[in-house]
């Protein structure tokens, strides 16, 4: 069975079918900056379990075996390619003389290695700092190491280096090695010039008579030579220049701003070149890279930090220690291709290769000489052919990629014979992709692209004919910047930006809309820090977030409108934030390890976090208030082995291919089958009872068969959008919900991608929507099939998608209820009355007045909701590490956090438990009382549950909701939480969405988002609760459209420039704490 897994093409995504050991699109270290990676690991995906609601056997369980499938790897054949003949020196740092141009033929030159950007890659990451690549197209392994990530100013500071087996230019650190900085330009032959990459790869520049150089296809970088000799290379994308001097040697790297990195190389007593110095000139952080005279390589950073390099006596790189001391080492064959990699915590990948030095199979050991194997055949007798490259996993399921001679992959067949494929121009542009609906002679459903005489993506249509677009591209600091984006419902947003291609104003235009406008520093900085830093951020209501940085450019201070307070940050050498005072004045200390890991963090009041790695990177412990929580991951670096702060454990094991097989926890069991394309089609709960699941050929699931007969059935359009979903049990229907996403333009029905109508059949009632031009939901009037309105709501926005009016009976929504808010967005009147609503410095509510007032609210040092007195109840909580992702305590209510989420709730007052089953995805199945009687979820397009069943088959709950999720009818044979966008509704009447919590009354969060990514912090779902839901609490997704990569590829494609802030956007203190977002494409983060 293939596991589930993204491949990438021009940026662009499509699920396929996962091949562990083999790799999509470079991810050499996973995140932005050092804490935010930190963070991420320790904060959101592994959480601090609770303690049991039932005893516990202390007796901890051994750790499962690994099973290996049934595949297994070939030999490994001598290679049979000519070494290619480069006029470079050993080192690719001499050049040739003019004589010697002349005298020298053209030689072959490597083709194929490194990032090719219409190639189809797919991926898996051995350690934090070690990702395995296997090209589809070609068969080249790439294995992409990153020893060092530092903080800069507009990008990170990063030593490099990627292993290709294919053969390709000389690296420093010996043949098939590559590092970022050993890049470089070659001027030998007399009608080319070579540029070798970051990854190795190859560009061909040929010369024209007229001494210009052309663009080689499906790269958007072009290179000119100067006036004095020298060379720049720009990225039209971004608009960053690489400089290489007269000998082709790299010397800076520059963003639009004017950051840069420069390289100075070092040489010997005898001219010879030794190594280098890369400096991030803003930020004046260093690493010295050198060779010793063993021929190894030592790196050194600015604050002594070291990395080896350890290379054998026929240059092959064996031994890497990293920052910490960890080693990582390498194995090779008589060809100097790499057959294994240890990893520092002993974890062993073997491969074997052909003739042609195409890898044919990725071993993961588990015991011995075995372990799951993923082997790789090649059609084409050349890695320059068109052919095919079939995949098969360890349980011989074969995934099957056509590709034509350029790589471009035309076609993928999954295991059950399923194809999708792809259409290109002669710029290595997809312009089509049909998908697997296709049977015989009916083709498929396509989607289309389009795209400008500079490749610049332009429109996507889908199959049904919504179509989103990007207009108006000019040319600022040499990037192509889009000028307007126009959505598939009429929503258009303009960007403009300054003669650096930052973003000054983004502007949502027709009624609703509204102008976000931002400033950036000049060549003489008015906020501290450098060129291009964000001074402010302007919301669509004028109000005001300023920015202030010191003489290395990171962030130190983030001024919010009053009456929040100002977010101060402080820095180790390293760029790494050691200290953080919120706008409470509460100042939160980090600690890290030399791989820039988070180990502790800390309070005045000691509120202490601490977390421990293995040495590949795996958290293995965190220890917080609540108790330490342990993790055992197994031979492929996969969590298999929980033990909660009780003692209790959860266990996970694994199919062959790495699919979850089971999940054991005090409740018992439950099995998963999947069939031959890695899809969920049995699920066994731990009474024994199975739950079917069909697919269609896009893989979509379109019925569910629960236990007692109940079908579960969702039918969809040639986009995957969903229009009919039913429930049927026996001869009841619990469900019939029809949707519809056509809008009238001028009298003529256009295809969009919202849902405009809704009708419940089995209720008897048809729904309207309506929208303003922002695409916030504005109107849902509800009819009876006689035509007669049963309900209404309306709701009005402000410019910044503050909801200032709302209304259910009345006609328009200012004749309803109106609401006021601050200059931080923080509702604080309704009806014009003050009193009853309240904040802390930090944007966190304390009072409200909704349909449960709400009062008293406490948080600990770490921003948790600690506190909160609803309805005249008080209510303690608890959660776990220092973000609200994993909630251990609701008043008499204890959770049991496992790596699926929340598997049981125990009130201790009631001695009520409920047991929670989940997909292995985490996705909710079905909940029981008494471990024998189950009640199973029936829900809607975006999740929420509208009815369940018990295990015969009769209804036991049934539930209605308003637009934004308050409850109108609610039938329930058992209490139990899961409701509205299938999140936790507590009795506080406030959702549990992940970090944050959620007022469906208001619509808004009751915290600024911690991740700075939507446009008002406060409000739920881009403020469209009918199509999109946040799960998590951090960012909007698109549930009803989840149809293809397409829209949301083009959306992201919109820049919006600035060199970064350098604190990670992860521990949500910029934005959280100022109440302000920013994430307009590139947000924060990025140099765009």
């Amino acid at each position: 069975m293939a596991r589930p897994f993204t491949v990438s093409f021009r940026g662009e995504k499509m699920s396929l079918q996962r091949v562990p050991g083999t790799p999509p699109r470079r991810s050499r270290f996973s995140f932005d900056r050092p804490l935010a990676a930190s963070l991420l690991v320790s904060a959101l995906a592994l959480g601090l379990l609770p303690a049991a609601a039932s005893a516990q056997s202390t007796d901890r369980p051994e750790p499962p075996v690994v099973p290996t499938g049934t595949t297994r790897p070939p030999e490994s054949r001598p290679s049979e390619v000519p070494p290619p003949r480069h006029p470079e020196g050993q080192y690719g740092r001499e050049r040739s003389s003019e004589a010697t141009r002349e005298a020298t033929p053209l030689v072959w030159v490597s083709e194929g290695q490194g990032e090719v950007p219409w190639h189809e890659y797919a991926e898996e990451r051995l350690t934090d700092a070690l990702v395995m690549r296997v090209n589809l197209s070609n068969g080249n392994l790439m294995l992409a190491a990153t020893d060092y990530d530092i903080a800069g100013v507009g990008r990170n500071l990063q030593l490099t280096r990627t292993y290709n087996s294919f053969l390709g230019p000389y690296g420093s650190t010996g043949e098939r090695w590559w590092g970022n900085f050993d890049r470089y330009l070659d001027d030998f032959f007399t009608n080319t010039v070579l540029v070798y990459d970051e990854t190795g790869a190859t560009l061909r520049y040929d010369r024209e008579e007229d001494g210009s150089l052309t663009t080689p296809t499906g790269y958007a970088k072009d290179l000119e030579r100067n006036e004095d000799g020298t060379w720049t290379l720009t990225d039209r994308k971004t608009g960053g220049k690489e400089v290489f001097d007269e000998d082709g040697s790299l010397t800076e790297v520059r963003d639009r701003n004017g950051g840069s990195i420069t390289v100075e190389n070092h040489h010997d007593g005898d001219g010879g070149w030794i190594g280098l110095r890369a400096t991030e000139t803003r930020s004046d952080r260093w690493v010295d890279y050198t060779e010793d005279a063993s021929g190894s390589w030592r790196a050194e950073d600015h604050t002594g930090r070291t990395a080896l390099h350890t290379v054998d006596r026929h240059r092959r790189l064996v031994t890497t220690t990293d920052t910490s001391g960890a080693e990582t080492r390498f194995t090779y064959d008589e060809d100097d291709r790499v057959t294994g990699v240890t990893t520092p915590e002993g974890r062993r990948i073997a491969f074997t290769y052909d003739g042609w030095d195409r890898v044919t199979s990725v071993q993961r050991m588990t015991e011995g000489e075995t372990g799951p194997t993923w082997t790789y055949s090649y059609s084409a007798d050349s890695p320059w052919e068109a052919g095919s490259t079939t995949v098969t996993d360890p349980e011989g399921d074969e995934t099957v990629y056509e590709h034509d001679g350029d790589g471009r992959v035309t076609s993928v067949t999954d295991p059950l014979g399923h194809t999708r494929s792809r259409s290109w121009d002669a710029r290595h542009n997809v312009t089509t992709a049909t998908d697997a609906m296709g049977t015989g002679t009916s083709p498929g459903n396509v989607t289309t692209y389009g795209w400008d005489s500079r490749d610049n993506l332009t429109s996507i249509e889908l199959p049904t004919g919504a179509t989103a677009a990007l207009s108006e591209y000019q040319t600022i600091a040499d990037a192509d910047l889009p000028g307007t984006l126009t959505l598939p419902d009429g929503q258009t947003t303009d960007y403009s930006y300054d003669t650096r291609g930052n973003t000054v104003s983004v502007t949502v235009a027709g009624e609703g809309g509204g102008t976000r406008t931002f400033t950036h520093n000049s060549a003489d900085p008015e906020c501290g820090g450098f060129q291009g830093q964000r001074c402010t951020a302007t919301d669509a209501n004028g109000n005001t977030t300023s920015f202030t940085y010191d003489d290395r450019g990171d962030l130190t201070r983030a001024e919010p409108p009053a009456p929040m307070g100002a977010t101060r940050y402080r820095y180790d050498d390293l760029g790494r934030p050691e200290a953080v005072t919120d706008g409470r004045g509460i100042t939160v200390h980090y600690t890290y390890d030399d791989r820039d890991r988070v180990i502790t963090v800390d309070t005045a009041s000691y509120a202490e976090v601490e977390y421990s790695y293995d040495g590949d990177g795996n958290l293995i412990s965190r220890t917080d208030p609540t108790g330490t929580t342990e993790y055992i991951h197994d031979a492929l670096g996969r969590e298999t082995l929980r033990t909660l702060a009780d003692g209790s454990t959860t266990v996970l094991t694994h199919t062959a291919d790495g699919h979850v097989a089971s999940h054991t926890d005090a409740g018992g069991t439950v099995e998963y089958d999947y069939d031959a394309a890695g899809r969920l089609t049995e699920l066994t709960d731990p009474a024994g009872r199975t739950t079917t699941f069909t697919y269609d050929r896009n893989d979509r699931r379109t019925e569910t068969v629960l236990p007692g007969g109940t079908e579960h059935t969702i039918t969809r359009d040639a986009s995957g959008r969903p229009t009919r979903i039913t429930a049927i049990s026996d001869a009841d229907t619990l469900l019939d919900l029809e949707y519809s996403y056509t809008r009238a333009v001028d009298g003529v029905d256009e295809d969009g991608t919202k849902i405009r109508a809704l009708t419940d059949h089995a209720a008897d009632t048809h729904t309207v929507y309506t929208y303003d031009a922002a695409g916030r939901l504005t109107e849902a009037v509800e009819e009876t099939s006689a035509g007669t309105q049963s309900a209404a709501w309306r709701y009005c926005f402000d410019p910044a998608g503050n909801l200032t009016a709302r209304a259910e009976e009345e006609d328009t929504c200012e004749e309803g209820a109106t609401y006021g808010y601050n200059a931080a967005s923080q509702l604080v009147t309704v009806n014009g009355e003050e009193n009853g609503w309240a904040y802390d410095r930090a944007g966190n509510e304390m009072d409200a007045l909704s349909t449960l007032p709400r009062s008293d609210a406490g948080y600990s040092e770490h921003g948790q909701l600690s506190r909160l007195t609803a309805g005249g109840t008080t209510w303690s909580l608890a959660h776990a590490d220092t973000t609200q992702e994993e909630r251990t305590r609701l008043g008499d209510t204890r959770f049991r956090n496992g790596p699926l989420g929340v598997t049981e709730q125990y009130d201790y007052a009631q001695e009520a438990r409920i047991g929670f089953i989940r997909e292995p995805e985490g996705t909710l199945h079905s909940m029981t009382t008494d471990g024998d009687r189950y009640h199973y979820y029936l829900t809607d397009a975006t999740g929420s549950v509208l009815a369940m069943v018990d295990d015969t088959g009769e209804p036991t709950h049934t539930y209605a909701y308003t637009p934004t999720g308050e409850l109108r009818d609610t039938a329930e044979e058992v209490g139990q939480p899961y409701q509205f966008a299938g999140a936790h509704h507590d009795p506080t009447g406030l959702y549990k969405m992940g970090a944050r919590y959620y007022d469906p009354h208001l619509g808004r969060f009751t915290q600024p988002d911690p991740s700075g990514q939507e446009p008002n912090p406060y409000l739920y779902a881009l403020g469209d609760p009918v199509n999109h839901t946040d799960p998590t609490g951090l960012w909007t997704m698109t549930d009803t459209v989840a149809v293809t990569f397409a829209v949301a590829g083009l959306i992201t494609a919109v820049p919006t420039g600035g060199a970064s802030l350098t604190v990670g956007t992860a521990i949500g203190l910029t934005v959280a704490q100022t109440g302000v977002a920013f994430a307009v494409g590139c947000g924060i983060s990025g140099n765009c």
